[in-house]
């Protein structure tokens, strides 16, 4: 039986490919994917990538079949996939330092976006209460969390989110939700179609203000807004917009950066002075190996991040025009997952 399975590279350039489903051996797991977000990185390989790349890493899936060595799920189990997965063995997890694992279980080049995986069961995170399109939010919200606490953001602390996309809109519930302090989003440019929905999206989910980086003052703005005090910032938008995170940031703030370029824009100018000078520290946050999935299916179970407000578009997998025209147009996407033909 073979299945079907998205790859994609520059200029939004999408093929729906066919290979044999996978049989699982070992600790390995056959699962049939429900539902795979579309993330950033998907974007930025789809702008940048020169050669046909896998996509997707957001999923939610159920278990269809199990190698002879699984102990962990059965059949019909509901999972949450992690794209990377600590080992647990190497010298880096054995003390206690699982980010920097050296040998992580990976999708090993499979496509999030495709009707079947094949994966390690330690893999798998296994949960109820949450339905498939729900759960394609568990990665991302996971990295959110990760990204919040990274921040440092002290009790009452003011937050400046840089951009408005699902990241964004996922630290704004976190912040007021963990924090009584100011959040403060800037979004690119006042006026798209796509900018007015998750204006809207950051106010419902607590945010103080939406400001852009088009505004006139904008420096000024920021602090009017923030009383003067910026202790946090999280940079969710496009490398470029780091130094300005920077300089309106507070003395002695920390500033965390999540938006990536993948392509030739990666690298900006930072002035060190600065940053010495005003006690500022930048803090990387990357999501490998997976971490907080549990807790980030909790949240979402308990409504404390709505991630259903969020979910705007729904794609078949085998749709590749209508993956196109959301992300080439000004649509008023705020989340889009693929989803398999059968759901």
């Amino acid at each position: 039986m073979n299945m079907k399975y998205l790859q994609g590279k520059r200029n939004f350039q999408l093929e729906v490919k066919e290979k044999p489903v996978p049989i699982p051996g070992g600790n390995q797991v056959l699962v049939q994917v429900q539902a795979c977000g579309v993330c950033g990185s998907d974007l930025n390989l789809l702008r940048h990538s020169e050669e046909f790349m896998p996509l997707g890493h957001e999923i939610s899936a159920q278990v269809i079949e199990i190698g002879p060595s699984v102990t962990k799920v059965q059949a019909g189990d509901k999972v949450v996939v992690e794209d990377q997965t600590a080992c647990g063995t190497c010298s880096y997890c054995k003390n206690g330092e699982t980010c920097f694992c050296s040998s992580m279980y990976s999708l090993e080049g499979q496509s999030g976006m495709g009707e079947y995986l094949c994966v390690h069961e330690n893999m798998l995170v296994p949960y109820e209460g949450l339905d498939a399109f729900e759960a394609t939010f568990v990665e991302p919200l996971a990295v959110c969390i990760n990204t919040y606490m990274a921040s440092g953001l002290p009790m009452n602390g003011n937050l400046v989110i840089w951009g408005l996309g699902p990241l964004a809109l996922m630290c704004v519930g976190l912040a007021k939700r963990f924090n009584t302090g100011k959040v403060i989003c800037i979004g690119s440019k006042k006026g798209s179609v796509k900018n007015d929905v998750r204006e809207k999206a950051a106010l419902s989910l607590g945010a103080d203000c939406v400001l852009y980086a088009s505004d006139a003052d904008l420096d000024r703005k920021i602090k009017d807004r923030a009383c003067g005090r910026i202790d946090a910032a999280i940079v969710t938008s496009p490398p470029k917009t780091l130094p300005e995170a920077i300089e309106t940031a507070s003395y002695g703030a920390t500033i965390v950066p999540i938006g990536l370029d993948m392509g030739k824009n990666s690298s900006v100018w930072l002035d060190i002075d600065q940053l010495i000078f005003g006690k500022k520290k930048i803090v990387t946050v990357l999501a490998e190996p997976a971490r907080n999935f549990p807790l980030s299916i909790e949240l979402i179970k308990n409504q404390v991040i709505p991630v259903k407000k969020l979910l705007t578009h729904k794609i078949r997998l085998t749709d590749t025009e209508q993956f196109q025209k959301v992300f080439s147009e000004d649509s008023g996407v705020i989340k889009a997952i693929v989803i398999n033909n059968a759901e």
